[in-house]
């Protein structure tokens, strides 16, 4: 495996990630949307016979088979970064396992990845891109030493 392969392959997890969360806000509009549709009326009056069921029946079902897909589509993110975990805490350096672990595990952004690293020091804000640079470093390390472990 290239180093491009790996960058596309934690690329990959990453997008995926961004795709799930995106999918969990989809289901938080569709639960908008069952809450703000008509509720199910009860009275004496004689009502349509209608095969169609009513909007909110179709936008409950609609929840439950997206909520369905969705967490196929998480369990099978959730064990390919478990995989990943695994091969990355077979690298020597901590610093090389947690930048890995901290941007495509925990998936966070490179500004807090590097707050993680470095917020304590004192000339944090003064050498920002110092740090920056550093955290990069790191990355760039781990990337090669995980092209070695992922070798046939």
């Amino acid at each position: 495996m290239t180093i491009e392969e790996v960058k596309r392959r934690l690329e990959s997890l990453w997008q995926r990630n961004e795709a799930l969360q995106r999918g969990y806000e989809r289901l938080e509009r569709m639960q908008d949307q069952i809450e703000s549709a008509g509720g199910f009326t009860l009275s004496d009056m004689p009502k349509n016979k209608s095969p169609l069921p009513d909007r909110k029946t179709a936008l409950i079902a609609k929840k439950i088979d997206y909520e369905k897909e969705l967490s196929g589509f998480a369990e099978k993110l959730q064990n390919d970064c478990a995989a990943l975990e695994a091969d990355i805490k077979q690298l020597d350096n901590i610093n090389e396992r947690d930048v890995l672990i901290y941007r495509y595990v925990d998936f966070e952004l490179w500004e807090d990845i590097c707050f993680i690293f470095f917020g304590d020091s004192v000339d944090y804000e003064q050498k920002h891109d110092s740090y920056s640079r550093r955290l990069r470093r790191y990355h760039k390390s781990a990337i090669e030493h995980l092209v070695q472990i992922w070798q046939p």
